[in-house]
């Protein structure tokens, strides 16, 4: 199985500690975010594909040809365009039936959760938040899977949200989101869509989960897991 990791944002938000380097290789007690996400694969996993955009080389040259013992497959995302579109970039890598897993590169996560995630074939790891408005806010139904996903939302709908973590497969490319928030393809979007064409996909809770957004996110996190 592939997991496939998302690198390619300019971690903004991060500034100044993002200006010369890239987000996934901020480091927490000394070893960068990249490995201690890529540490906690599960035993399915026996390639990374890792999409790099913003000062792609320096993780390139970090992750090399092979990382925790994987072969490592890159991929570009050019564009800030999204989570859809930087997906797509890897789209010749992945035959329509494959199963595979996605994660963000830039929140902490735990073994366990990344271990169920691999034994689904459609499935998406959740959360609560007190802030849902910043992320894609899911909607259960009474058999623990997905009625919808809303990408930051206006309007209160849940405080359940996606964490890090999904797991998919190559149909996913059959539901191409429309754009929002000027220009941004969303996987979230996608899902829905999948969803409302009759797929169902498990709600996995996180054991733990961390987003990591900013300088002080990362400073009280060293703090957590010292």
């Amino acid at each position: 199985m592939k997991a496939i990791l998302l690198t390619g944002g300019e971690g903004l938000r991060m500034r100044p500690l993002t200006e010369n380097k890239p987000k996934p290789l901020l480091e927490i007690n000394g070893r960068p975010l990249i490995s201690h996400i890529a540490e906690k694969m599960p035993d399915k996993v026996t390639e990374f594909v890792i999409i790099v955009g913003y000062l792609g080389e320096q993780v390139r040259k970090y992750c090399g040809r092979e990382f925790f013992g994987r072969p490592v497959t890159y991929t570009e995302q050019r564009e800030m365009k999204g989570t859809f579109h930087a997906l797509e970039t890897c789209r010749n890598l992945l035959k329509r039936d494959e199963t595979f897993m996605i994660f963000y590169g830039d929140d902490l996560i735990d073994k366990k959760t990344a271990k169920e995630l691999s034994n689904e074939n459609l499935a998406v790891a959740v959360s609560l938040s007190e802030h849902p408005e910043r992320f894609g806010v899911v909607e259960k139904n009474a058999d623990n899977t997905v009625k919808r996903i809303v990408e930051k939302p206006d309007k209160f709908i849940s405080d359940l949200v996606l964490s890090n973590g999904l797991t998919l497969n190559g149909k996913i490319f059959d539901y191409k989101p429309e754009p929002k928030n000027g220009g941004q393809y969303y996987l979230s979007e996608a899902i829905s869509k999948m969803v409302l064409d009759g797929y169902k996909f498990k709600i996995i809770e996180a054991s733990f989960w961390i987003p990591l957004a900013t300088p002080e996110d990362l400073k009280n996190v060293e703090k957590m897991i010292a």
